[in-house]
């Protein structure tokens, strides 16, 4: 894997980490903990009226036992009576078999009395460690598996090699398929400040894909200058503003807007195609860094 790959998919798992949900954030991390343990990891599959007793997942040979919550919605009291149930709930059945618990969940950082939850129960049971995993947990335990492994859970990214090569044939078919979509009124391409990735608040990962993005956006500049419909880049600057808004209607953060907005490019197209993947994530850096899609700077307000 080389550098341009481990950033994507480090987008990857950054998108898939928040956007996953309840049950598919379960299978998400089961996936994770079945590859690194193989063997060894015990998924419990829910069964009739007696469920899952409280077993998301075991290790046997570490005695670890995982309880995964990944709610809709953020309501601190339902996080404390999650935790106080599972853990509570789970020791009649497996107590004698584990001597670690771990909380799973989809949260960089936990709330105070969340954490005197978890610090409570340690207390009162000194010979069960308890620990709880967040975002960079599971970021770990996914970095730590083969190249093959990683692209069975996230699926496909573009390499160095794909934006090395990057040529006219593969950006020609990402900017037709977004000149066709809509045809919305056309917007000025204006130059990007450059403290737009900070305005926008995007994470790290993000904020490395829009910059290997546009390492090749003078390809798509140029094939814009070649273009016989002179106007073509300022329709597509217009429908991607048009989704830029939708996105934002729906209360979207600036990483699941960029999200959107890539599958809005790729289409009905397959991720599998590392070269068209490339393409278009150079497109969207490109409008990014030409037109007035996410946040504006103070300078951009002021010259409004």
């Amino acid at each position: 894997m080389d550098e341009f790959s481990r950033a994507f998919y480090e987008a990857k798992f950054e998108n898939a980490f928040y956007r996953k949900k309840e049950n598919e954030f379960q299978d998400f991390f089961s996936l994770i903990m079945g590859l690194n343990y193989r063997g060894d990891f015990m998924q419990c599959k829910p069964w009739g009226k007696i469920g899952d007793r409280k077993n998301d997942g075991y290790i046997k040979n570490s005695k670890t036992l995982f309880q995964v919550y990944a709610p809709e919605r953020i309501i601190e009291n339902n996080w404390i009576k999650k935790i106080n149930d599972d853990f509570n709930g789970c020791l009649p059945y497996w107590k004698e078999y584990f001597n670690t618990w771990i909380f799973v969940h989809n949260q960089e950082q936990l709330s105070p009395n969340i954490i005197n939850t978890l610090l409570i129960l340690a207390k009162s049971h000194p010979d069960i460690s308890i620990i709880n995993w967040g975002f960079f947990d599971l970021r770990d335990k996914l970095f730590s598996l083969h190249d093959q492994d990683i692209e069975l859970i996230l699926g496909h990214v573009p390499s160095k090699k794909n934006f090395t090569n990057l040529k006219f044939e593969a950006i020609e078919p990402v900017i037709a398929s977004i000149a066709y979509k809509e045809n919305p009124p056309e917007s000025e391409l204006v130059p990007v400040p450059k403290d737009k990735l900070y305005i926008n608040g995007f994470s790290p990962a993000i904020e490395t894909v829009i910059t290997i993005g546009m390492l090749r956006t003078p390809l798509v500049k140029k094939y814009f200058n070649y273009c016989s419909d002179s106007g073509l880049g300022d329709k597509i600057a217009g429908t991607l503003n048009e989704k830029y808004k939708e996105f934002k209607e729906h209360n979207l953060n600036s990483v699941e807007i960029y999200n959107e907005l890539l599958n809005f490019i790729m289409g009905s197209h397959s991720f599998s195609d590392t070269d068209h993947l490339a393409a278009a994530y150079t497109v969207l850096s490109y409008y990014f860094e030409n037109c007035t899609i996410f946040e504006k700077t103070k300078s951009e307000i002021a010259s409004s």
